[in-house]
């Protein structure tokens, strides 16, 4: 996908310690953090709840960088960016005020971050999609088919290009890729996530290895969106969104099976009325986990 807009720089970026990583930003291109550092932002006023970071993996495999926007003496969670090995730049959405703090998982680096100014006035996404797909042990794929990645593998899809955006304007490419660790090489009959059972010959889930909350599918969304997790084991699963106020709007429990699961939310909240534009919070606890992701409600 590919959204269009102008991004604005952050005015601080400022080390646990006092240190000015802003200034490694200007003079170095990048300032470094280790898995446990901290780094706090300030944004500056004008931003729409859509926050530019572009950062590169020192050590790709590790955790990532924790991104959270600060809610009065509180950190709310928003995102965690798994950096790349070269650099990137993602969009994260829900940052509700000037400052955000990020936290270090990994030894990564951060090239800078601030505001990011959709050219539509909020967030729009173009979904562009594929033309061709090949991996290096299957060969060419169907461009909507699904693949397994081990160690040493590698893949290749192509997509149309675009017209250059407007004056003034630039274009964000993100790639969405929906999958999950194995934690191994799978064999041949390994491959398929799916497998048939031997006494009813009727296909039979592998239910995931750890609780994962995937977010809403689609998002942005205008009516409604799909929320989807998974669940290692059966359990009740509570999910409640709120609105940039911190106000719940909308609130639902159901007891799910082992494996991977959605709820639907059609966009309307407690008294039954459509939810306005906006960014809301959506926070599902499954047993004893709890995971929060943003969602964007488009008009």
């Amino acid at each position: 996908g590919e959204s269009c807009g102008t991004r604005s720089d952050a005015i601080a970026l400022t080390m646990a310690d006092g240190r000015d990583a802003l200034r490694g930003v200007a003079t170095n291109g990048w300032a470094d953090g280790q898995a446990g550092d901290v780094m706090v932002a300030e944004l500056g006023d004008g931003g729409d709840g859509l926050m530019w970071l572009e950062t590169s993996g020192r050590m790709p495999d590790e955790g990532g960088i924790r991104v959270e926007r600060e809610t009065g003496s509180q950190w709310l969670e928003v995102a965690v960016v798994t950096p790349r090995e070269s650099k990137s730049r993602a969009l994260i959405t829900g940052v509700v005020g000037t400052r955000v703090r990020l936290t270090f998982l990994g030894a990564h680096r951060v090239h800078g971050l601030g505001w990011f100014h959709s050219a539509a006035g909020t967030l729009q996404r173009t979904e562009l999609a594929p033309l061709a797909a090949h991996h290096s042990r299957e060969g060419e794929l169907a461009p909507d088919a699904a693949v397994a990645l081990a160690n040493a593998d590698t893949a290749w899809v192509d997509f149309a290009t675009l017209a250059a955006p407007a004056d003034g304007l630039t274009r964000d490419w993100f790639l969405e890729v929906d999958g999950r660790p194995v934690g191994y090489k799978p064999s041949a009959a390994q491959l398929a996530a799916r497998h048939l059972s031997p006494r009813e010959g009727r296909p039979v889930v592998t239910p995931p290895l750890a609780f994962a909350f995937l977010g809403g599918v689609p998002n942005p969304f205008t009516s409604s969106t799909r929320l989807e997790f998974e669940l290692p084991t059966a359990t009740n699963v509570k999910i409640e969104i709120f609105d940039a106020q911190g106000r719940r709007v909308h609130r639902a429990e159901q007891r799910f099976e082992a494996g991977r699961q959605s709820l639907e939310w059609n966009r309307r909240d407690v008294r039954g009325l459509v939810a306005a534009p906006g960014v809301y919070q959506v926070r599902l606890r499954a047993g004893a986990n709890v995971a929060t992701k943003a969602v964007v409600v488009l008009p």
